[in-house]
């Protein structure tokens, strides 16, 4: 249920509503982080970089070959799923031949992958622990010198590693409300994550393990088999998709 949060002179600091409470302090911290990224940005050579990373360029010659109508694994050789090849063909078609357009779009992911970190971080521990531990999380992770480089950078695991982690968060959230089809959603971009480059299974046991100790501590089964069969199917089907493309190219 939905409330007011007072402190003891009952003075309104904040509101809660479905068990998380938002604070004026916390909201501040998610707006400070925002801005913080956006003046990044604006100083960064997003659009002028020739390279960003060791191989982007590897990735951009991949997609203009699939773009051109060559298949991975039989007309050039590709050592990953060919899925984010695939996409930034597909972006190519709908733009132009231009390295900003994925690189806005590996930025936006990173720039996601910073908030859901803060969401957790808000999640656990006391309201005065949630707002420090929140700030030196962003003043780490953007003061490391390979951090924003790669964040901008169309490789595999810059897209990787934020699914991974939105993966959790909706796997959590349909683990811990009355929506289990989240779990679902979560499997669907943790299998996202694998045929974009496979040593996304690496995080395959941390995911169990979320699953196991929910399981332990609710001792329920009805509505946790199901959010943990939606996981499981989900990824499945990205699964089955690249068996298919396999197959048939």
């Amino acid at each position: 249920m939905g409330g007011v949060v007072s402190d003891s002179n009952g003075v309104r600091t904040g509101r809660c509503a479905s068990g998380r409470c938002v604070t004026p302090t916390s909201r501040a911290l998610v707006i400070s982080t925002a801005l913080i990224w956006l003046s990044l940005v604006a100083l960064s050579p997003l659009s002028s970089a020739l390279e960003m990373g060791a191989d982007e360029h590897f990735e951009l010659n991949k997609a203009v070959l699939i773009q051109e109508g060559y298949e991975p694994y039989i007309d050039f050789w590709n050592d990953q799923p060919p899925l984010i090849s695939v996409m930034v063909a597909g972006l190519f078609d709908l733009t132009e031949r231009a390295a900003v357009y994925p690189r806005a779009i590996v930025l936006i992911l990173n720039m996601s992958f910073t908030l859901g970190f803060l969401s957790l971080i808000r999640n656990d521990g006391g309201a005065g622990g949630k707002t420090r531990g929140g700030m030196i999380f962003v003043v780490l992770l953007l003061g490391a010198p390979e951090f924003l480089g790669a964040s901008m950078t169309l490789m595999a695991d810059p897209v990787k590693v934020p699914l991974c982690l939105l993966s959790y968060l909706f796997l959590e959230k349909g683990l811990s409300s009355q929506r289990p089809w989240l779990a679902g959603l979560g499997g669907f971009v943790f299998g996202m994550a694998v045929v974009i480059k496979f040593t996304a299974v690496l995080y395959l046991p941390a995911l169990i393990l979320v699953l196991v100790l929910d399981r332990w501590r609710k001792r329920t089964s009805g509505r946790w088999l199901q959010a943990a069969l939606l996981f499981f199917l989900g990824g499945a089907l990205w699964a089955g998709l690249f068996v298919l493309r396999l197959t048939f190219s």
